[in-house]
This record gives C-alpha cells, sequence and structure tokens, in this order.
C-alpha cells in the first residue's frame, strides 16, 4: 500500500538542508509579490465592474 501521509514541502526542504538565508530570500520574495497582486487584483474588479457589496465585505 502506499503512504499517502501528507509532508508539507517546507519540512521536506528543511530535511534537505535548505538554508536560512534561501528561506529568507523566499518569504520575502513572497510578500513582494502579494504586495504587487493585491493591488493589482483590485485594480481588476474595479475596472469589471464590481463594487464592494459583491466583492463580500463584511
Amino acid at each position: 500500500m502506499k503512504n499517502t501521509e501528507f509532508t508539507p514541502k517546507l519540512v521536506s526542504l528543511l530535511k534537505e538542508g535548505i538554508g536560512r538565508k534561501q528561506i529568507t530570500k523566499d518569504v520575502l520574495s513572497g510578500i513582494i509579490v502579494g504586495i504587487v497582486a493585491l493591488p493589482l487584483a483590485i485594480a481588476f474588479a474595479i475596472a469589471s465592474g464590481a463594487n464592494g457589496a459583491s466583492l463580500g465585505s463584511c
């Protein structure tokens, strides 16, 4: 039977010996992408005619 236990990618990378410097670079890159992508997504929503009610604001 196949082993179906899930192991997160970060755990397997840490076991393989990925360095703290590379993890720091990856996290920083993810934050930068998020900073750029979120306003872009909002701009697309506004350009397509979405308003606050259709975006699911609470």
